[in-house]
């Protein structure tokens, strides 16, 4: 999401450039029709004419769109790392959204999440936001994301997210900020659902199939400190986790014996 982050910057910064000429070129006594006609045939774009106010909400939560698509990946990928710890985690739960069928599925499997209620709120907001474009929803759709917008709470977003102050303006209207807030909190949740998890996780249980398999691992197998390290630098790639000297043991012990 972070690389994501950067394109939208960029395509942000492109905008407001083309937001600022046209100021330059309105005080020129330029129509507005024209202006958009005489730039895009700089470019060899056919553009003959677009409504600014419009098209920034439009922009806004075509934003939202990828960010979305982030999470769900980040779901079936989490399922699949959690079954290497032993936990085979259920996402079947019909008119939940990808978090909600995660978060339910890690509480199903004795797993317990912290996550404030408030995040998840503003979740919501922002992804039926997201839905409200890429859906084309109808009135009686908006209705419910206004309904959404009104139960958030206000005070411990900004208290959380203090810098992001320009956002949640008006139910349906978004900002720069909007997009900033949304991709934020996301972040925020997966990295406190991968907190919650390591304070579950046993070792004991980690399935090293995967790990016997490799070669460059078996050929340091007569010497200790050598496959310690190589086992230790595999976690921490693949986890972000530096491993304890007794759950480093746990595991190099468990692979030696699949070798027998």
């Amino acid at each position: 999401m972070g690389g994501y982050d950067a394109l939208v910057q960029y395509n942000e910064c492109a905008v407001r450039q083309f937001i600022r000429k046209w100021d330059v070129y309105r005080d020129e006594g330029m129509s507005h029709a024209d202006f958009i006609k005489s730039q895009a045939e700089e470019v060899d774009i056919n553009l003959g004419y677009i409504d600014f106010n419009h098209y920034r909400q439009d922009v806004y939560l075509w934003y939202l769109i990828h960010p979305y698509g982030c999470i769900d990946t980040f779901k079936d990928a989490f399922k699949d790392d959690l079954k290497v710890f032993g936990y085979d985690i259920n996402l079947d739960f019909p008119d939940k959204n990808a978090l909600e069928k995660l978060i339910l599925g890690l509480q199903k499997a004795g797993i317990s999440i912290s996550i404030e209620d408030f995040k998840l709120d503003l979740d919501q907001y922002y992804r039926w936001s997201r839905n409200l474009l890429a859906h084309k929803l109808d009135d009686k759709e908006k209705k419910k994301l206004e309904h959404l917008y009104c139960k958030l709470d206000k005070e411990k977003i900004f208290s959380w997210y203090p810098s992001l102050t320009g956002a949640l303006s008006a139910p349906c209207h978004y900002t720069f900020d909007d997009y900033t807030l949304c991709t934020a909190n996301l972040k925020n949740i997966a990295d406190i659902l991968t907190t919650d998890v390591y304070n579950s996780i046993n070792w004991n249980k980690f399935n090293v199939d995967e790990l016997s398999k490799s070669k460059h691992l078996r050929r340091f197998i007569h010497n200790p400190d050598r496959f310690a390290q190589a086992v230790k630098g595999y976690i921490q790639s693949h986890y972000g986790v530096i491993l304890p000297h007794d759950e480093l043991n746990i595991l190099i012990n468990k692979i030696k014996d699949s070798y027998e």
